[in-house]
C-alpha cells in the first residue's frame, strides 16, 4: 500500500511537472543589463532633458551597471524604453527583471505592442504593466507573462516613474523568454 501510494505521488509530481510552461527560446535583448550604459535604450525627451534615468554602479543587480530612476516631487515622469523585439500574436512570452526602490514611489515596467506599420495596439493596463513594490528596498525578481494581441508584431518595454511622484528605484537584467 505505502509503495502504490508512492507511485501515485510520484506520478502526480511528473505529470504536474509536464504541465508547467517551458521557456525553452531566450530572445536577444540589446544591453539588457545596462553594461553598455543606456546603448540600445530610448528616452523620452521629458526624461532626456531632467536626467531622470541612468546607468550606474549603484544600481547594478549584476554586472558593473544597471538603470537608475530618480526625480523629485512633482517630476515629469520618466520613460526608458527597450529597442523592439518581434513577436508573433497568440504566442507566449515572459519578460524577467530586477528591481528595487528605495522610496514609496510608483515605479514599473510597461509593455508597448506594436502593429507592422508601427502603430501601437492598446492592451488594458492590467495586462501590460508591472509596478514594483514601494519602499522595498531589497532586490526582488518580476515576472509578466504575456501573449501579444491579434495584429502584433513588436514589443518594447518601458521603465516609467510616474509624473508628480517622488521616484528613486534601481532596475537590472531584463530577459524576454518565448514558450
Amino acid at each position: 500500500m505505502i509503495s502504490s501510494r508512492n507511485g501515485l505521488i510520484a506520478g502526480m509530481l511528473l505529470a504536474g511537472a509536464f504541465a508547467l510552461p517551458v521557456w525553452a527560446e531566450e530572445l536577444a535583448l540589446v544591453n539588457p543589463g545596462f553594461e553598455q550604459n543606456t546603448e540600445g535604450w530610448r528616452a523620452s525627451g521629458e526624461d532626456t532633458k531632467n536626467n531622470l534615468s541612468s546607468a550606474q554602479a549603484e544600481a547594478a543587480h549584476s554586472g558593473q551597471l544597471g538603470l537608475r530612476v530618480e526625480q523629485g516631487d512633482g517630476g515629469p515622469g520618466s520613460w526608458m524604453e527597450s529597442s523592439k523585439l518581434e513577436v508573433q500574436p497568440g504566442k507566449s512570452y515572459r519578460l524577467s527583471f530586477w528591481a528595487r526602490s528605495h522610496n514609496q514611489s510608483g515605479a514599473g515596467v510597461w509593455l508597448i505592442f506594436k502593429d507592422e506599420s508601427g502603430k501601437k495596439i492598446d492592451v488594458p493596463a492590467e495586462q501590460g504593466a508591472k509596478q514594483i513594490t514601494q519602499g522595498a528596498g531589497a532586490w526582488t525578481e518580476y515576472t509578466m507573462d504575456f501573449t501579444p494581441p491579434q495584429g502584433a508584431a513588436s514589443v518594447t518595454f518601458a521603465v516609467h516613474c510616474y509624473s508628480q511622484r517622488p521616484c528613486l528605484a534601481d532596475f537590472d537584467d531584463f530577459s524576454v523568454s518565448a514558450n
